[in-house]
């Protein structure tokens, strides 16, 4: 017996329903830093250049406060008067963390990092205070040092940031010492998830059109087929 197309095209509207979309907030990460996945420890994944990792995306809940904003281009460090910037409730938001966590006695410089966002930059939490406030928009799974006193960036000219003038790259040269941290998260636009709900509505379209004509065309009587007279 043959199998109705329409069996097919049900299939594939399943697996595209339960696939989920793939959306990048972070496209590269050139210079000194590493793209990671996001690991099951913040605090315990060391290393002396900086690591960045995607976090997560969706829709403010509620008000959100950070320390630097998006527009505030050019070179900052951690002497800076920083004026803080509130992303309201219902702004699509994606999250991405920074973390240079060497885990070693001494002075350690990471060198500099530049990571490319898909999206313009919304602001940044660079204080200890505001990473702890904001580590409810962190990967879920991750284990973030809240409460750390020591996590964000120090009130020092070593730990520089710069965003740049297109508002989507973000250049980092972190400082540790002394087996301590240093942790930024930027909050970027979301960005626009693949067309995947938009294939599986035209897909559904046709199965239920297709669906009424096999229907309509089973419930019709044939007409009996007539021969030529010679």
């Amino acid at each position: 017996m043959r199998r109705s197309p329409l069996i097919g095209a049900g299939c594939l509207i399943g697996w595209l329903i339960t696939t989920p979309a793939q959306a990048a907030f972070v496209t590269s990460v050139t210079g000194q830093g590493t793209l990671i996945a996001p690991p099951a420890s913040a605090i315990g994944t060391v290393s002396t250049d900086p690591v960045v990792w995607q976090e997560s995306s969706g829709v403010l809940a509620s008000n959100v406060t950070l320390d630097v904003s998006g527009s505030d281009q050019g070179n900052h460090d951690g002497t800076d008067t920083f004026t803080p910037i509130t992303l309201r409730e219902g702004t699509r938001y994606a999250t991405t963390f920074i973390q240079l966590n060497p885990n070693e006695a001494g002075n350690v410089n990471s060198g500099t990092a530049v990571i490319h966002f898909s999206t313009p930059i919304l602001g940044l939490a660079v204080l200890s205070s505001t990473l702890d406030a904001t580590d409810i928009y962190g990967a879920p799974g991750t284990t973030y040092p809240t409460g750390t006193a020591s996590r964000g960036i120090d009130n020092t000219n070593k730990d520089k940031f710069t965003i740049a003038g297109n508002g989507k790259n973000l250049m980092v040269n972190l400082d540790a010492s002394n087996f301590g941290l240093d942790e930024i998260r930027v909050f970027t636009v979301a960005p626009i998830p693949e067309p995947a709900a938009l294939v599986v509505w035209s897909l559904m379209m046709v199965v239920t059109g297709g669906w009424c004509w096999f229907k309509k065309s089973a419930s019709c009587p044939r007409r009996p087929t007539t021969l030529c007279s010679p």
